[in-house]
Order: C-alpha cells, then sequence, then structure tokens
C-alpha cells in the first residue's frame, strides 16, 4: 500500500500551477489546502481537505463537530492533483486539520487509498471512450487530474479534449431530460465536425459541434450551474414527435 500522511500544499506548488493555467486546482486566499498524500503506481497523489463536500466523488469524514453544523467534511477526490517534486510538499505544516477528522481518516486510511484507486482506474477507463461513457461523465467534470493526463499514462490529444466536452453535455442534457420527464438513451456518430446524437431507435435527436454547444446547456458564469440552452426544447419537440 502507498505512502499516506496529512500534510499541505507548499507554496512552490501553487508557483508552479498558477491560477490562470490551473483554474481547476482548489487554492486558498490565506493557506494552502490541507491533503492527504497516497501513492498509486509510481504516482504521488495530494488529496484535499473540504470543509464541505458537496458530491459523492470522495471520502466523508463522519463523526467530527462540522457534521452537526451541516457540513460534510471529507477528502474531495475530484480536485486531486499529482505531486511531481518533494518541494510540493510542506513538511513544516503542524494542526493542520481537525484532531478529530485527521484521527478519522488515519482510522480509513486503507479504505480512502482502495476507493480512491478506484476512482483513478475508473477516470482512466472513461477517458478511452468518455462519449460512450457520457452517463458518468459528470464525476469527473472539472477534476484536476486533467492537467495530469500524461502521468496517468492517457495520451492527450484535441480529439479527446473535444470528446470529454460532448460528454459533459451529454450528461447534462440526459439529467435535464429525466428531470423533464423523459429518459432516453443516446447513441452516436462520428461525422467530421461534430456528433449526431440519436436514441435507441436510432432517431435522429440533435446535432452538436464545437460551435453549438451552449445552444443546449450553458453557464453564465464558471461558478453557476449549468442551465438549459435555447435549443434545448427542440430535443424535447423530437422526442414527442417521435412517440407520435
Amino acid at each position: 500500500m502507498g505512502l499516506k500522511k496529512i500534510s499541505r500544499l507548499s507554496n512552490d506548488f501553487y508557483q508552479d500551477y498558477s491560477d490562470e493555467k490551473y483554474e481547476q486546482i482548489l487554492k486558498k486566499k490565506t493557506r494552502p489546502y490541507s491533503i492527504f498524500t497516497v501513492k498509486i503506481d509510481n504516482n504521488l497523489y495530494a488529496i484535499p481537505f473540504k470543509t464541505n463536500l458537496t458530491h459523492k466523488n470522495g471520502f466523508f469524514i463522519k463523526s467530527t463537530g462540522r457534521n452537526i453544523l451541516n457540513k460534510n467534511p471529507g477528502l474531495d477526490y475530484k480536485k486531486a492533483v499529482i505531486l511531481k517534486d518533494k518541494k510540493y510538499i510542506d513538511e513544516n505544516s503542524q494542526n493542520i486539520v481537525d484532531a478529530k477528522e485527521a484521527q478519522y481518516v488515519r482510522l480509513h486510511d486503507k479504505e480512502i487509498y482502495s476507493d480512491f484507486k478506484k476512482y483513478i482506474l475508473s477516470y482512466k477507463k472513461y477517458l478511452k471512450h468518455p462519449i460512450d461513457a457520457y452517463r458518468i461523465a459528470l464525476n469527473y467534470n472539472n477534476t484536476a487530474l486533467q492537467y495530469f493526463l500524461k502521468d496517468l499514462g492517457v495520451l492527450c490529444s484535441k480529439q479527446l479534449r473535444l470528446d470529454i466536452q460532448y460528454s459533459e453535455i451529454l450528461a447534462y442534457i440526459n439529467n435535464f431530460l429525466r428531470q423533464d420527464g423523459y429518459r432516453v438513451n443516446f447513441h452516436y456518430n462520428r461525422y467530421l465536425t461534430g456528433i449526431l446524437i440519436s436514441d435507441e431507435k436510432g432517431n435522429y435527436l440533435f446535432y452538436l459541434n464545437e460551435n453549438n454547444r451552449e445552444d443546449y446547456c450553458f453557464k453564465k458564469t464558471v461558478s453557476d450551474k449549468m442551465q438549459r440552452g435555447l435549443k434545448y426544447p427542440d430535443i424535447i419537440k423530437r422526442i414527442e414527435s417521435i412517440k407520435e
């Protein structure tokens, strides 16, 4: 089992991974994030502690004072990073995590190691065919691991980046349709300029390309929730017309 330790990311790390280029890496204005380090397959991962973990892709720390305050402290797998240099760990940091939370993490270190390793393996599998795996795309959207694909043994190309974006758009559209009472299994055919989306019976639903993604779903700002786009109602019209 790999090295496991509670510490902090150093200032050197944040200097080398600037805000502009690495916007999905967590940062605090007052101090670096506390981390739990795990070594898997020769990569040293730093998983950040979060005061309030708002998604399922992480390890929840239970039985601490924060839980009473309607907080969900935990380790955020989506925001894990790979540390390529010893200088990225602040070896002098002390008393960096709530004592009860630190104890809980240490008691469950084997579980965290196993769970996080599954997350990494699942992410690598997803990256092989992201459009086919659109249903799990939101497990990895906005992940900081996207900056370390080479270290994960994944060949990063423009096409892969685009397929990931298509996959995430399909995931959001699928969620919106379910909320609106429609259940559809998306299938796709790739064309030179984009992908044609159909249902399980081959009925055409819509066409996605680099230029029209925001027509179907969009965010006003990076921190906002995804919203239905102007062309989203056209998908429902197509589904209804197929029923007839």
